[in-house]
């Protein structure tokens, strides 16, 4: 499934990906660039993600998703 996502900021619009391989895990390509994902449904709206081995805390609202990882959060907007 294509997606096309942006970060807070840029101007162009990145296309993302998303290919499930089963039991929880995807290959995501960004711009690109792969990264195997294991995805955890915490609650509803709430993602913990293992991506190549480093682990992020995701945060799902209509069309956009707060990324935290070590206190830093990244707001992506999708559409």
């Amino acid at each position: 499934m294509r997606y096309f996502t942006k970060q807070q900021g840029q101007k162009e619009a990145v296309p993302v990906d998303l290919e499930s391989l089963g039991q929880d895990r995807y290959r995501l390509t960004v711009n690109g660039k792969t990264f195997q994902v294991d995805a955890l449904s915490v609650d509803q709206g709430t993602l913990s993600l293992l991506v190549d081995g480093q682990s992020y805390f995701v945060e799902l609202q209509k069309f956009t998703a707060a990324v935290a990882k070590r206190g830093l959060c990244l707001l992506v907007h999708i559409g």
